[in-house]
């Protein structure tokens, strides 16, 4: 099962100082910085991006996380160079759904988004479709909360698909249409109609909100009526738990942020290390940090206080990680800090104690974790937490292999 990784502009500058965490002048975003598949070993079998992401929405140009610079450049050059990604990586296409789901209707046409499609020269494209938000099987509590508008956003969807299968026939990239839907029956009948247009690759989207078992079933459902040769493609779906499953299921591949975020957004599960999860140790900045600043202005904790309490956390990670400090006085540098500045009055203790216990840094062999040491776990500052979300990229892609050896 391949794995595409999403673009969303998530690249570290390999020229950072850990210690006094300063960037060198003249650093230039993109350009000078690194992707996750330039610092480590094959995370990904190849990256998805989407016309939202790169141009934005029409109306809407925040959405688009592109200079202009690097738009025109990514035209000029493609997407392999763009990224510098060496051809055995697959780049596939999408419109960004997600990002126009509230509107009626998708906000540019397929001319436009197959244009996007040869401008950055991509492996393949998916069509254009819009997203039925809302899904029902019978466990589902409210069955008549659907959106009005569903049968039309899939009729769109498959109307789009047709258009787009026919118009891209000349180009070099392979065709992928999409399945919407609002239950098992909505979605099986799309896959019946993509497959009668001539379509042998097949995504699956609208699915991200359902639970492991609800997508389980649908795709078991929507095999009894695949064709022989008819690949699938499950969009914005990577959960470790699934993989076995989706294996057994034939899914042909899947792409998903989920290991990347799961870095920064999780609140205890930061760090991937085969079937265990752990809690990233959260030192934050207090040069620039709101929450800070307000409570110096306030009186409630002075400046030099916590600056002093900041460095000694920082400096006894480092010397633990170097074994000329113990687990408990570590702990309890880190904990000050912490309460001090965000009054959890050591809620973090055995999650952070389990962490420094189980050292997983230094039985992780990623190149990361080999050159950062204990500076992967530490929450804090971009630099420090993409870098932990391109490990536990790799983690998961080495789940995925192993999981279908």
């Amino acid at each position: 099962m391949k794995y595409f990784f999403p673009d969303s502009q998530d690249f570290v500058n390999p020229e950072f100082d850990f210690v006094s965490e300063k960037v060198i002048n003249g650093h230039v975003r993109q350009r000078d910085d690194v992707y996750a598949h330039e610092l480590l070993k094959r995370p990904y079998d190849g990256l998805l991006i989407s016309k939202a992401i790169v141009e934005g929405v029409p109306g809407r140009t925040n959405k688009t996380r592109y200079s202009d610079g690097q738009k025109y450049r990514l035209f000029r050059e493609g997407a392999h160079r763009f990224f510098r990604l060496s051809r055995d990586y697959e780049v596939m296409g999408d419109s960004g759904a997600f990002s126009y789901a509230e509107e009626s209707a998708p906000p540019y046409s397929i001319d436009e988004l197959i244009d996007f499609y040869v401008k950055a020269d991509v492996n393949q494209g998916i069509s254009l479709d819009h997203i039925v938000l809302g899904y029902r099987d019978e466990r589902s509590r409210d069955k008549g909360s659907l959106p009005r508008d569903k049968e039309t956003r899939v009729e769109m969807t498959l109307e789009n698909a047709s258009v787009f299968l026919k118009q891209s026939k000349a180009q070099n990239f392979i065709p992928y249409g999409v399945a919407q839907g609002w239950d098992v029956k909505s979605y099986v009948n799309s896959v019946v109609c993509l497959q009668k247009m001539g379509y042998e690759f097949i995504t699956i989207g609208g699915v991200v909100t359902l639970d492991s078992n609800q997508i389980c079933k649908l795709i078991g459902e929507i095999n009894n009526y695949l064709a022989r040769g008819t690949k699938l493609h499950l969009l914005g779906i990577g959960r470790p738990e699934l993989s076995k499953r989706l294996e057994s299921l034939g899914i042909f591949s899947i792409d998903s942020t989920t290991p990347l975020k799961q870095a920064f957004l999780n609140k205890t599960k930061n760090y991937r290390f085969g079937s265990e999860t752990y809690s990233a140790i959260r030192v934050p900045q207090s040069s620039g940090n709101q929450m800070v600043k307000r409570a110096i202005s306030s009186g409630r904790i002075e400046q030099n206080l916590i600056q002093a309490l900041e460095a000694e956390a920082m400096q006894a990670l480092r010397d633990y990680d170097k074994e000329i400090r113990d687990i408990d006085s570590t702990l309890a540098s880190v904990l000050e800090y912490e309460n001090l500045l965000m009054n959890h009055r050591n809620e973090s203790y055995f999650q952070y104690k389990r962490t420094l216990e189980d050292k997983p840094w230094k039985k992780c062999h990623c190149a990361i974790c080999k050159v950062l040491g204990i500076e992967v776990m530490i929450y804090r500052g971009s630099e420090r937490n993409k870098r932990r979300g391109f490990h536990n990229l790799h983690d998961f892609y080495m789940h995925l292999s192993r999981s279908y050896q």
